[in-house]
């Protein structure tokens, strides 16, 4: 029996974008998710379209709210998640169909807290791969302390990452994210992710970076 992984989505004049994020969400290889599209009162086709693929698709829930910006969208979809695991999807942002699958593996068969995975970088024709900067493995209290904390945020290079601060490359437990997802300043509108995933980071017992 597999666990059941929330994915918070917020949705904010994304039209161009979004039916490519849900279905890359909903065509995963892992299935046992429930996708919460959090609609922060965008004013163009992106409620239509989210209540369209909640009439399709049993496991999307969908949220309309007055607009309050992306931490308000993912307090919104965090109050209602009933996932023991949570992961995130930006609504102009799409995902790889075994993103989920390899995630939720590692973070049962490591035990851990957060597991996180390297990304895509996609313009125009040219896609980068981007990983994080602390070699791949499993850490402990321990180690965090002695081996990731001290280059977390910036390591020895100007704007070089230890770990990337975005939110949607990364799976959390949910009861170690929670607190300081609902804790971050709705006021921020550059910087969000760091406030929620540097905090829970410094207070998880351990973590896992996958090269993938």
């Amino acid at each position: 029996m597999t666990d059941l992984i929330s994915v918070i989505v917020p949705v904010y004049r994304v039209e161009k974008y979004i039916e490519q994020c849900i279905d890359s969400i909903r065509n995963q290889t892992y299935q046992n998710l429930e996708i919460i599209l959090v609609d922060d009162g965008s004013d163009d086709g992106c409620p239509q379209i989210c209540d369209m693929y909640a009439r399709k698709d049993q496991r999307v829930k969908v949220i309309h709210q007055p607009n309050g910006g992306t931490n308000s969208a993912r307090k919104a979809g965090m109050r209602i998640a009933t996932g023991k695991y949570v992961g995130y999807v930006d609504g102009d942002d799409w995902i790889e169909p075994v993103m989920f699958e390899r995630m939720y593996h590692a973070i049962t068969e490591q035990n851990v807290d957060v597991v996180m995975c390297g990304r895509y970088e996609d313009t125009g024709n040219v896609s980068r791969q981007v990983f994080h900067g602390i070699p791949e493995g499993r850490y402990e209290k321990e180690a965090l302390k002695r081996e990731v904390y001290p280059g977390m945020i910036v390591k020895d290079a100007f704007f070089e990452w230890g770990i990337f601060p975005g939110i949607w490359d990364k799976l959390f437990r949910k009861n170690c994210v929670k607190d300081f997802q609902m804790a971050v300043d709705e006021r921020l509108m550059m910087g969000e992710d760091a406030a929620c995933v540097y905090p829970c980071l410094l207070n998880v017992n351990s973590i896992y970076i996958m090269r993938e």
